[in-house]
């Protein structure tokens, strides 16, 4: 009994959730990743204030040190490897990538939009 009242939650909420999409004109995917991009940006920008140096140093530090042992072949990094891992061909250069996540940005304002004011105010409030 239990597993249908939730069912039917899940339903109800999945047809209210259509229901306003059809009356902004816009689609549930379109909903749905707004609301992924609402909770990432609260939760991202409420650790970056709480945690944002050490994280941004640790991170840091650990890149210089990758570089320099990559420069006295202590290690060898594999940029192919990196841009396939990203999705990116080997070829492609930094106004390539550039171009392809500001066409991004303007396929998802409205993800974009909402994502940067959850970040500012989890910022603000962590």
């Amino acid at each position: 009994m239990e597993k249908n009242s939730t069912n039917n939650w899940f339903g109800i909420a999945k047809e209210k959730i259509d229901e306003g999409a059809r009356k902004l004109n816009i689609s549930s995917s379109t909903i749905t990743e707004s609301a992924i991009a609402l909770g990432s940006g609260f939760i991202i920008g409420y650790l970056a204030k709480k945690y944002g140096r050490p994280i941004l140093a640790s991170t840091f530090l650990l890149i210089v040190v990758l570089v320099i042992l990559n420069h006295f072949s202590v290690i060898t990094i594999e940029w192919s490897k990196i841009k396939a891992l990203l999705g990116l061909s080997p070829n492609e250069d930094v106004h390539a990538i550039l171009n392809n996540m500001g066409q991004w940005i303007k396929d998802h304002t409205i993800a974009v939009v909402v994502g940067a004011v959850a970040f500012l105010i989890g910022y603000s409030i962590g």
